[in-house]
């Protein structure tokens, strides 16, 4: 491990990152990072294989200003790393950020004000965006942004289906005090996260101003065709269903619409075959997930 100084123990935020082969992107986000005091850089490799000198010059370039800490577990996971960054961070709030991402200029004028101001909230929403403007993965949170009116289903909508965990302020304490982790799988391994902490939140904030920029990479976990992690995908959505269902009434639980139908038409979509198929269906089935 190589780190900045570790006596500093008033920082407001901590953002922490999982880093994967990806040193020059990451040099670019740490770069759109505001240097500030009050501000904790916490970068967690994942057992990088490539690019590795480039990442040491990095760390080196950057030791002042970023504690770099490593999954140092046979298992890959990008969840693993940032539950090591949570255990590091001093901050009252968490901000996540995926390695290959950026924030805007201002970002952090914006994050601070709210961060100084909003104590009130545990968890504080901003709409992000994307470089190509087109993205359906950034629209589906947009539009959760520009949905949202204050009223129970609105709520419902931001605290449960907001599986992603960047472009949020997270109220640190609500994390500790509860217990919650990422899952430690290579896939979707933010959606219970996010789902517990959306769960345990007592208060809300959510705010139509954009901070961060979300990029695709092509050699991602997230774009990857795999059985495995197509399976994986599925269990998440099965655990997290059935976590509603404990969690919340039966009114709340049908209003959020948790359904399977396109799932399974993704499984054929993607090539995982007929067989895949019936399987996913019959899981969805014996867990109540409703495909129609």
């Amino acid at each position: 491990m190589i780190s900045r100084s570790e006596t500093i123990d008033n920082y407001l935020i901590s953002v922490i990152i999982p880093h994967y082969n990806c040193p020059q992107k990451l040099s670019r986000l740490i770069a759109s990072i505001y240097n500030d005091d009050m501000i904790q850089i916490i970068v967690v490799d994942d057992q990088s294989t490539l690019f590795t000198e480039q990442y040491a010059e990095l760390v080196e370039k950057y030791k002042d200003k970023v504690e770099f800490y490593c999954n140092d577990v046979n298992q890959r996971s990008a969840g693993r790393c940032r539950n090591i960054g949570i255990k590091k961070a001093k901050g009252k709030w968490l901000l996540f950020a995926d390695s290959d991402d950026y924030f805007l200029d201002d970002a952090f004028e914006l994050l601070l004000k709210y961060a100084n101001t909003y104590f009130e909230y545990d968890i504080v929403f901003f709409s992000p965006d994307h470089e190509d403007k087109r993205s359906n993965r950034v629209l589906f949170y947009q539009r959760l942004i520009w949905s949202y009116d204050k009223s129970n289903v609105g709520e419902l909508r931001i605290r449960y289906l907001w599986d992603a965990p960047w472009s949020k302020l997270i109220k640190k304490e609500i994390v500790t005090k509860n217990n919650i982790k990422f899952d430690e799988i290579k896939v979707a391994n933010d959606v219970m996260f996010s789902c517990k902490v959306g769960n345990v939140a007592k208060k809300i904030c959510v705010v139509d101003e954009k901070f961060y920029i979300i990029t695709e990479n092509d050699g991602s976990l997230t774009n990857k065709k795999s059985a495995e992690n197509w399976m994986s995908r599925i269990d998440v959505l099965i655990n997290k269903s059935n976590y509603l269902l404990c969690e919340l009434s039966e009114s709340d639980y049908k209003a959020l619409h948790i359904n399977g139908r396109n799932m399974l038409i993704m499984t054929l979509t993607k090539g995982y075959g007929f067989k895949m198929f019936i399987s996913i269906l019959q899981k969805l089935y014996a867990n109540r997930i409703r495909i129609l």
